[in-house]
């Protein structure tokens, strides 16, 4: 029976204790995985109140251009720090009256973030769920999917990997490259522009992008035959796109 934990790495172990821990110690587990992160926004939120003076001291000193930019990133850093407040109650399973639900914490997706040819490759566990729409015949929205649970699981995600602030943000204009890998059914192509990036788009935005106008993004997308079925998106400055097409069209792809 010992042998079985020299086994397990450190998570292994971890969630194997959960699984049998009492259900005390799990509610003590949540609460303070709900106090870090309150923590953590509120010291942000201290963080970027510097940031108001570094705004006033570059207007006096003259430099516009410094404060154009100390603005546009005060406003981004802003408005990451509002809707990661504004997502705590549904990652923590928390309703209000009139919803009648209890909830569970939401699960977070399991996101790769690769860095590339000055490139960023975000590899997402599954498909971009289908572009839901409304069927007139059976008077019913197809394909309908969750988005509250969806778009919390990768909230979460790029919470964790953009927390330590090791990724600037954008300034220069992207292409964010969307590629869909799907399994063959033999029923032809499927449509790309079936599966909805919006959602996707606007999570990327928030934490990498000055805004997702024209201005600064732009976009791709392209279906891929695979032994599995996920999507992927590369967020590739528009300098380097043609490289980017010049190697993926030949089969290269990008190392």
């Amino acid at each position: 029976m010992d042998d079985l934990f020299f086994d397990l790495d450190d998570d292994a172990l971890d969630d194997y204790a959960r699984k049998y821990a009492p259900e005390e110690y799990k509610e003590s587990d949540i609460k303070k995985e709900f106090c870090d992160r309150v923590e953590h926004i509120g010291n942000e939120i201290l963080r970027l109140h510097k940031s108001v003076s570094r705004i006033k001291e570059a207007y006096v000193e003259k430099d516009m251009d410094a404060v154009y930019d100390k603005c546009a990133l005060l406003s981004k850093s802003l408005s990451k720090q509002a809707s990661e407040v504004a997502w705590i109650p549904s990652d923590f399973g928390i309703y209000d009256n009139c919803t009648k639900k209890k909830g569970v914490i939401v699960k977070k997706r399991e996101v790769s973030f690769i860095k590339l040819d000055n490139c960023l490759k975000i590899v997402l566990p599954e498909l971009l769920p289908h572009r839901m729409y409304y069927d007139k015949h059976t008077q019913q929205i197809k394909y309908f999917f969750d988005y509250d649970e969806w778009h919390s699981g990768y909230m979460q995600a790029f919470q964790e990997e953009f927390a330590s602030g090791k990724y600037n943000i954008i300034g220069e204009k992207v292409v964010l490259i969307y590629l869909h890998h799907v399994i063959s059914s033999g029923r032809g192509v499927k449509d790309p522009d079936n599966f909805e990036t919006k959602y996707m788009t606007d999570i990327i935005t928030l934490f990498l992008l000055r805004d997702d106008t024209g201005k600064y993004v732009s976009q791709y997308s392209d279906m891929i035959e695979d032994e599995k079925e996920f999507s992927e998106i590369v967020v590739c400055p528009l300098r380097l796109f043609p490289n980017f097409i010049e190697k993926y069209t030949s089969g290269k792809g990008m190392e």
